[in-house]
Order: C-alpha cells, then sequence, then structure tokens
C-alpha cells in the first residue's frame, strides 16, 4: 500500500512548500524506497539546508550504492548557503559517516576547523567513523555569531 503512494509523493514534490517536501523526504526514508534515489538526488539540489540533510540521511541508507553519492552530497553541502546550523550540518556529516568513504575526510577536517565546538564535535564524529585512525582536533570554544540581523523600526 505504501509503495502505490510513493509514485504520486515523486510527482507533487518539485511543487511542495519546504515544509511539505521535507515530510515527503522523511516518508521515503522511513518506507527505505531506494531502486530509484532521483527524488533524493533532486532534493540534493535545493538551498534549503533541511531538505539537503534529509536527502543525505536517505542516500546513506542505500547500502549498495551509497559511496556512489559521496561526491554529490559533499558538492550539496558546499553549495548552501551560510552559516548552516550544528544540527542540519551534523544530519549531514552522520550521512557521509555512515557512508564511509575517504572522499568525506577533507570536508570533514575543514568543518572540524569551525570555531563551534558543537559544529566541529559532529564533523569529527563522523571524521572517526569514517577512518578511527585520523586525529581529531575539536574546536576549544564557540566563536559567538548571529544568524540573523534585528533592525528596529
Amino acid at each position: 500500500m505504501l509503495f502505490r503512494s510513493l509514485p504520486t509523493l515523486q510527482k507533487n514534490y518539485a511543487d511542495a512548500s519546504p515544509l511539505i517536501k521535507s515530510t515527503i523526504l522523511t516518508a521515503f526514508n522511513k518506507i527505505g524506497y531506494f531502486r530509484n534515489p532521483k527524488l533524493l538526488l533532486d532534493a540534493l539540489q535545493e538551498q534549503d539546508h533541511v531538505l539537503v540533510a534529509l536527502a543525505a540521511k536517505g542516500l546513506a541508507q542505500d547500502s549498495l550504492r551509497s559511496k556512489n553519492y559521496t561526491a554529490k552530497i559533499i558538492t550539496a553541502y558546499e553549495k548552501l548557503p551560510k552559516p548552516i546550523d550544528p544540527e542540519t550540518a551534523g544530519m549531514i556529516f552522520q550521512a557521509l559517516g555512515k557512508i564511509g568513504d575517504g572522499k568525506a575526510i577533507p570536508l570533514l577536517k575543514q568543518a572540524m576547523r569551525t570555531p563551534d565546538r558543537a559544529f566541529s564535535r559532529l564533523a569529527a564524529r563522523a571524521l572517526h567513523r569514517i577512518d578511527d585512525q585520523q586525529p581529531i582536533e575539536i574546536a576549544r570554544f564557540t566563536k559567538p555569531h548571529s544568524d540573523f540581523e534585528y533592525e528596529d523600526r
């Protein structure tokens, strides 16, 4: 029954709001439908951090082909608008760690140098999962930053 609804979800994805898109991607991830990863690969092209993270998570679950997606996930991460919040980055890092492809090591090492302790720690966990012999240096502090600007009118 669930598999019959997948074509409808795929068809409606392109015109959906970000909230509906995230619901569709979450459904795909829970169902574990990987015969046709087109929707997840298309979602990597989004500019919404959560949508890219959900797509990466889904692609990482495809154990037979997941290493084929490493470069696409890295490219999607690098194209995301900055700043990227630690929770979303953590989902992407976790997906890369689960895939276990060494191609992700440079990105994760760079992320570990981010002056945000939570962000750095999430990258270190993923790096350790790929190669537990890599030296781990987590940021010692979190540099104060603002994700938005407030304007008093």
